[in-house]
C-alpha cells in the first residue's frame, strides 16, 4: 500500500521531506478509493432532500447551491448533476440537470420538507463543460425566465409563513444516493427480480437498475426502475412501493411514469393511493 511506503520511510527522510511527500501523494490516493455514491460535497442536508425528491440520481457527483432564504429557514437550492432522466431527455450518457429545491428546515440528524412540490427541472442550457459557480447560478436563476417558476414553488413550500412540521417529511441526512440497493438493504436482490418480471414482461432483454428514491415511516420504499432495449434505448419507466417485507400489490403499487421531468402530481396520488406515511392494518 502506499500510505504503508510512506510510513516505512520515515526514519530515513528529514521531517520537512517527509511532509511534503504526504502532501503530495495523499490526495491523488484518496481520490482513488472514492465512493461513486457517496456526496463528497457541502450541504449534506440539502443532498438528502435531493435524493429523495429527483427521480434517478445515480452518483454522488453533484454540486449544490443555496440561492434564497426565509425569515425562517427555509432555503431555496440549485442541484446540478447527473440523473437518468437527463440522459434520455438529452441523449447524453453524462448529461447533467438543473434542480431548483426548497428544504423546510435542517433540525440535528434530520433535514425537513414537503414531499408533494418541492423540486422543479430544467434542461442545463449552458455550454457543454461549463462548471456552475454559487455567483453563476445565482445569476442564472435570478433572471425573469425563472422567476414564476420559482414563485409557484415558494408557495407551495409555504415561503415566508411560520413552519409546519405536521405538512413535512423527516429524514435523516446521509451522503449516499442510494442508487445501489445492495449497500441499503432495503429490498432483496429476488424482490426486485420479481417485479422487473411483471414490469417488463414479453421484453427480449433485461437491462436496466432500481433507483432508490424515498422511505416512509413505516418502511414502505419508493423504487423508480427503466428497461433498456438491445439498441440501448430506453423504455418504459415505472415507480414501485415495496413494503416492509419486500412484497408490493402489482395493482396499486406500480405506476408508470409518463413524463420525467413532471412527475409529482403522479407521485402524489400513488402515495396517497398506497396509504403513504400511514400506519399498515394488522393481517
Amino acid at each position: 500500500m502506499v500510505i504503508e511506503r510512506i510510513l516505512t520511510m520515515k526514519k530515513c527522510l528529514p521531517p520537512i521531506i517527509m511532509i511534503l511527500i504526504v502532501f503530495l501523494v495523499l490526495p491523488t490516493y484518496l481520490t482513488g478509493c472514492r465512493d461513486n455514491f457517496r456526496y463528497y460535497g457541502d450541504h449534506v442536508d440539502l443532498n438528502t432532500v435531493a435524493i429523495n425528491s429527483i427521480l434517478g440520481i445515480h452518483s454522488g457527483d453533484r454540486r449544490i447551491f443555496v440561492i434564497d432564504e426565509d425569515s425562517y429557514g427555509r432555503r431555496v437550492f440549485v442541484v446540478w448533476g447527473d440523473t437518468v432522466v437527463a440522459e434520455e431527455r438529452l441523449g447524453e450518457s453524462s448529461a447533467r440537470v438543473f434542480a431548483v429545491l426548497i428544504s423546510q428546515q435542517t433540525k440535528g440528524k434530520y433535514v425537513y420538507f414537503y414531499p408533494d412540490y418541492n423540486v422543479l427541472l430544467f434542461e442545463n442550457t449552458q455550454p457543454k463543460g461549463t462548471i456552475p459557480t454559487e455567483e453563476s447560478v445565482k445569476k442564472y436563476f435570478g433572471s425573469d425566465d425563472f422567476s414564476e417558476d420559482i414563485k409557484w414553488l415558494k408557495g407551495k413550500n409555504d415561503w415566508e409563513k411560520p413552519l409546519d412540521e405536521s405538512k413535512s417529511v423527516r429524514v435523516k441526512v446521509s451522503r449516499y444516493s442510494k442508487h445501489d440497493e445492495k449497500r441499503n438493504g432495503l429490498v432483496s436482490d429476488y424482490d426486485f427480480r420479481k417485479a422487473r418480471e411483471q414490469l417488463f414482461a414479453g421484453l427480449t432483454t433485461d437491462r436496466g437498475a432500481f433507483y432508490y428514491l424515498t422511505s416512509d415511516n413505516y418502511n414502505r420504499h419508493i423504487f423508480f426502475t427503466r428497461n433498456i432495449d438491445e439498441n440501448d434505448v430506453y423504455t418504459k419507466s415505472f415507480v414501485v412501493m415495496f413494503n416492509k417485507d419486500g412484497s408490493f400489490d402489482p395493482v396499486n403499487g406500480v405506476m408508470e411514469i409518463t413524463d420525467l421531468w413532471n412527475y409529482q402530481d403522479d407521485l402524489k396520488a400513488f402515495r396517497e393511493r398506497n396509504g403513504w406515511n400511514t400506519k399498515p392494518p394488522k393481517n
